[in-house]
């Protein structure tokens, strides 16, 4: 074989592997970029969760009745730096009394970071509702 014919077979492993790196560095980021949505989808998820369970011991007749706020406050203190009060939704009842539901609504606005990707945020939401116990 001919010393010019193994340069040119040098030069057509480097195009492939370019064609290839793109296509397998694609596909790596973005299975990174969706890992980081679904944890942060549990943060978010979690934080309702919680932040419905912490409004239901603290009704009206708790003695320690909590306020749209405090709850909202809590909310943020569970999502491990994800969140802020605005992110957070608490619908009482109009006597926060025993038996009726509270719903707390946690939203947040996920950004991949990876420039290969389009930049569209996806909204994250979740919902919990819960009977108020005291």
């Amino acid at each position: 074989m001919s010393r010019l014919h193994l340069r040119d077979a040098r030069g057509a492993t480097l195009v492939e592997f370019a064609l290839a790196s793109i296509l397998f560095f694609t596909i790596a980021f973005g299975t990174i970029e969706f890992g980081r949505m679904i944890l942060d989808y549990n943060i978010v998820s979690n934080a309702a969760r919680e932040g419905a369970r912490y409004a239901a011991l603290r009704g009206g007749a708790s003695g320690h009745a909590a306020t749209a706020n405090e709850v909202a406050t809590y909310v943020v203190s569970r999502s491990v730096g994800l969140l802020s009060t605005s992110n957070v939704t608490v619908t009482w009842p109009v006597n926060n009394s025993p038996g009726n539901l509270v719903q707390v609504r946690v939203q947040y606005s996920f950004t991949p970071i990876v420039t290969l990707l389009p930049q569209t945020a996806v909204n994250l939401s979740s919902t919990t509702k819960a009977y108020i116990l005291r």
